[in-house]
């Protein structure tokens, strides 16, 4: 959220602000204080197979990456779009 803001504050143009977020252990605060800070994009990467994560991502968890999807894709954007609708 802070590099967001200092993009926005740098006078620069940057037309697309594009985000990758980890899953945040969960937390939905944190997921806020992204959304908060209105990237245009906001990208999570969910490549492994469910049944690999144990051995290949054995710090995250598959069902809590696709929760946060979830969260993002039905929230709304402070303009009253959705996140998922681009």
């Amino acid at each position: 959220a802070a590099t967001i803001r200092a993009i926005r504050d740098s006078g620069e143009t940057c037309p697309t602000i594009e985000v990758l977020i980890p899953d945040f252990r969960g937390s939905c605060e944190a997921l806020r204080t992204v959304m908060d800070a209105e990237p245009h994009i906001i990208n999570h990467n969910v490549e492994t197979p469910p049944a690999h994560y144990s051995r290949i991502r054995p710090q995250a968890d598959y069902q809590q990456s696709l929760e946060l999807l979830r969260r993002v894709k039905e929230a709304e954007r402070p303009d009253g779009r959705a996140w998922g609708n681009g």
